[in-house]
């Protein structure tokens, strides 16, 4: 990842400081630092995928929404990023799909990538997904790490996908405030506090809108992927979602961790049996 901004460090450094006690005057700016996500550097390899795709930009809720198309004549398919991350990352796996009959499409989430924005949050990532999947009538969708959750948020609101794959998804909003928190120094108090104003200013529980527990309302046909040794979002969150979700299948690979896991034939090899190539008649075959 890139350095983070001179603001994220000073902010980061008041909340440390003050947090302690000061709890409830600093929750507000120690969600916003949650909500922040980092720029991460591009790899070569995805400089020349993202030559394949056309990019375009629509609007959406006061954002400019940067929108990749990635080619075919087939079923169109929706790719999500994770947090911190762009839709010119999902490039290996649209580049694949669309050798399979497939027409991926993917995004860069408000605040990440050409996107605008500073800050985003899993409600923004879903509301963007309901729009695009409107934009495009896709009715099948892919998501990495946050992007997997926010699909699945996504899903409990309108069951909108047939078939839906999530790749390293986390299944709890507080494990991951907590891991956050942990990582920057917040004290026990702080991170209670701001996770308790996290809920007020979105009127709703952390719990309710975690991966695990939407699944429960998930219906469509769901692959779960996760590697054993993902170092970001173990594989209990696999584990915890696969339980609640009646319709998935869980999948699990070997030495990808989080991000390997995007570009590796274990991943193509599971999401193929998952989704199968397309007929020149637009028909999936086996």
């Amino acid at each position: 990842m890139n350095p983070p901004s001179l603001f994220f460090v000073f902010a980061a450094l008041l909340v440390k400081l003050f947090g302690r006690p000061f709890p409830k005057l600093m929750a507000p700016l120690a969600l916003r630092l949650f909500l922040t996500p980092f720029s991460m550097k591009q790899h070569p390899k995805e400089k020349e995928q993202m030559k394949h795709a056309k990019k375009l930009f629509l609007e959406h809720r006061n954002h400019r929404i940067a929108v990749y198309d990635w080619g075919g004549n087939g079923p169109k398919i929706l790719l999500v990023h994770g947090w911190s991350g762009r839709g010119t990352q999902m490039g290996s796996l649209a580049l694949w799909l669309r050798d399979r009959g497939y027409h991926p499409i993917s995004f860069d989430a408000p605040g990440h990538g050409k996107s605008s924005g500073n800050t985003c949050s899993l409600l923004a990532f879903s509301e963007t997904i309901n729009f695009l999947q409107e934009e495009y009538h896709m009715v099948m969708a892919i998501g990495h790490s946050l992007g997997g959750a926010s699909l699945i948020l996504s899903q409990s609101m309108g069951q909108r996908f047939f078939q839906m794959a999530t790749i390293a998804a986390p299944s709890s909003v507080a494990d991951a405030m907590t891991q956050f928190g942990k990582k920057f120094g917040w004290s026990a108090h702080l991170l209670a506090t701001t996770m308790e104003y996290t809920e007020n200013k979105f009127n709703t529980t952390l719990e309710s809108v975690s991966a695990a527990s939407l699944s429960q309302t998930i219906w469509c046909d769901g692959l779960i992927i996760h590697d054993e040794n993902d170092d970001q979002v173990s594989l209990k969150n696999a584990e915890f979602i696969h339980q609640g979700w009646k319709n998935s299948k869980l999948y699990i690979t070997h030495q990808l961790g989080h991000f390997k896991i995007l570009h590796h034939p274990q991943t193509f090899e599971a999401l193929g049996g998952f989704f199968p190539k397309v007929g020149d008649s637009g028909i999936p075959i086996s």
